[in-house]
């Protein structure tokens, strides 16, 4: 997922990702101090963006049955 702030100044981006599969499943991220686990069901990543930043987040995911 790539995220970008196509503001000229600097503004704070909240994404949050609905996990379906609840605890049967394990995220591995690539940048993961910016992703937050608010429930077993709910992922928020937060961070502030600098004008016109554009940065990628990339996990993998490992279902467990």
């Amino acid at each position: 997922m790539t995220i970008s702030n196509h503001k000229s100044i600097e503004a704070e981006i909240v994404v949050e990702i609905n996990n379906y599969r609840g605890d049967n499943v394990r995220f591995t991220w690539t940048n993961p101090q910016s992703v937050e686990r608010v429930s077993a069901t709910l992922l928020r990543i937060k961070r502030v963006f600098a004008a016109n930043e554009k940065v990628s987040f990339i996990w993998a995911e490992d279902y467990r049955p």
